[in-house]
């Protein structure tokens, strides 16, 4: 499931930049993730529908210009983005 996957390369990313994008949900996305995978109680499906339909595209077009400044920006992000302890193949990507 894209939640979960989303959920889960929130957890590569550095403090400093997710506290640079409040105007994404970070925290709201991982607790997600937590539901779907742990399946605390039912899951209410409008809620998934709504997520998937609604969140997941908006959520998309906010990481699309990330990634537009990113590429503007390389040099000054290479070191600042990913946690030291991801993969190297992640790491290889940036």
């Amino acid at each position: 499931m894209c939640i979960v996957q989303i959920g889960e390369m929130i957890s590569l990313l550095e403090d400093d930049f997710i506290r640079s994008h409040p105007e994404i949900p970070w925290r709201q996305i991982k607790g997600a993730r937590n539901i779907y995978v742990h399946g605390y109680g039912e899951l209410d499906l409008d809620e998934v529908w709504n997520t998937l339909t609604e969140s997941v595209p908006l959520l998309k077009n906010q990481i699309s210009e990330l990634l537009v400044n990113f590429e503007k920006n390389k040099v000054q992000y290479r070191s600042t983005v990913v946690k030291p302890h991801s993969s190297a193949h992640f790491n290889s990507k940036l």
